[in-house]
């Protein structure tokens, strides 16, 4: 429950305005060089300074971690001068000062720095290092969001399953970095078809799922019979002796579980890689959520094998 609270404030204030930081990073200044002057110089603040220091650097990032730090550094010189402690020589303060301000600079790169680095490893457990594709775990709570507002909202959603044929003959006959290459090469296919809106990603070996938003049955015939033609070319291209069998489970309205989903999908490209290979089977679903009953209007549609890719 604690951590769930932290959890929540972070979330808001990663995505509230910077200018949110910016006040609440003043605001807390304020108090702290408020109390730092009523409890005198006995009582010392200092550690407290570095909480709206962190909060800038973190959430907007050095420029405005070292602007809090000259403030913070300028509040406590202040509250130095008006604490009424009397010191040796009068260039002291005005020392202690610039120490205080070295210091903020130092931790508020430290922050930056960390952030950063915390980023880039959310980014690599996310990524498939080979491709640059979101991987299995990314694919996997994206989508289900993505299942969720469409089963909230009502819109159809699509999803497909794309298997390559023969890939391990590529492996064994021409080794392991031909065989990366052909992967990075339908991996930059994927990333070239889709929209920001869509999600590719490797679920590993020579597997690829996709998503589709706001993507009907007719949207969902066109985006995949000029990927599967791209594929096909890509692969002739390169002299690959590769061919991709794809799985698309369109759901029309009574949108059902990002799990159930992807069975569907993945039994669909089981389908078309069994029957005569390298060509795409399409099926429409739609129903109550608790009864994902099949379209018999749509039934199942297989796509042309091998075609051209258009153009656009």
């Amino acid at each position: 429950m604690r951590f769930a609270v932290f959890r929540d404030l972070d979330a808001l204030l990663e995505a509230g305005p910077d200018r949110l930081i910016y006040l609440l990073g003043l605001t807390l200044i304020a108090v702290i060089g408020i109390l730092d002057h009523i409890t005198g110089f006995e009582l010392s603040f200092s550690v407290f300074y570095l909480i709206p220091i962190i909060l800038a650097a973190w959430y907007i990032g050095n420029q405005a971690g070292l602007a809090m730090s000259l403030i913070s550094a300028v509040m406590w010189l202040g509250m130095d001068y008006t604490s009424g402690h009397a010191y040796s020589q009068a260039w002291m303060p005005l020392w202690n000062a610039i120490v205080r301000l070295v210091f903020f600079v130092l931790i508020t790169y430290l922050a930056a720095e960390m952030k950063l680095r915390l980023q880039g490893e959310r980014v690599s457990a996310r990524t498939d290092a080979l491709t640059g594709l979101k991987n299995a775990l990314a694919f996997g709570e994206e989508a289900d969001l993505l299942f969720k507002s469409a089963k909230r909202h009502n819109y159809p959603i699509t999803v497909g399953f794309v298997d390559l044929d023969q890939f391990k003959s590529v492996n064994d006959g021409q080794g392991h970095a031909e065989g990366d290459r052909v992967l990075k090469a339908v991996a930059a296919t994927l990333q070239l078809s889709t929209r920001e809106s869509d999600i590719a990603a490797r679920l590993g070996g020579d597997e690829f799922a996709l998503v589709l938003s706001h993507t009907d049955a007719t949207g969902a015939r066109t985006f995949f019979d000029r990927l599967h033609g791209r594929l096909v070319w890509a692969m002739r291209e390169g002299g690959w002796p590769v061919g991709c069998s794809i799985g698309v489970a369109i759901f029309r309205d009574g949108v059902p579980s990002y799990s159930d989903a992807v069975k569907s999908a993945d039994a669909l490209m089981y389908r078309a890689k069994h029957g005569r290979g390298s060509g795409v089977v399409y099926e429409v679903f739609s129903g109550l959520e608790t009864g994902i009953k099949r379209s018999a209007s749509a039934g199942a549609l297989t796509a042309a094998r091998g075609q051209a890719p258009s153009s656009g």
